[in-house]
């Protein structure tokens, strides 16, 4: 198979995966947010435990601070998608959880201080109305 065909494989397969994570998480209502992220992350430990032990090399500790500001940015926002899930319909969480992409102009303009382009602002605005849109359907729009 070609290079191209095993990254739409990869992508068909992640998006099965990440909707089948929504399904059973809108399921156990029951069970705490807190709970869910703990199961979730630890699985992901036990599935890649065997890969760092394999590989054998030094633990580099320069970027500490960084990965632990990436891995608590991850948590928040793998509970806060978890909260929503539960509290929204399933496809509007879906639906705000694929709106990511919309918010990374945003944070490359505010971490790295570069300037968003007119036709890239342009763009944003009309992703964002797409989405209160979908979100609001009955406003008769």
């Amino acid at each position: 198979m070609a290079r191209e065909g095993v990254g739409i494989v990869y992508g068909i397969l992640t998006a099965c995966v990440v909707a089948s994570i929504a399904v059973l998480v809108k399921l156990s209502a029951e069970v705490p947010s807190e709970v869910l992220v703990f199961c979730r992350n630890f699985i992901g430990f036990l599935f890649f435990l065997p890969i760092g032990l394999l590989k054998k090399e030094p633990i580099n500790f320069t970027l500490c601070k960084r990965n632990f500001l990436r891995a608590f940015m991850g948590l928040l926002a793998l509970y806060c998608y978890f909260f929503a899930l539960k509290k929204l319909e399933l496809v509007d969480a879906i639906l705000l959880l694929n709106t990511i992409p919309l918010f990374v102009p945003f944070v490359v303009w505010i971490w790295l201080k570069k300037r968003i382009a007119m036709p890239r602002v342009l763009a944003l605005l009309v992703g964002f109305a797409g989405v209160i849109f979908v979100l609001n359907p009955d406003r008769g729009l």
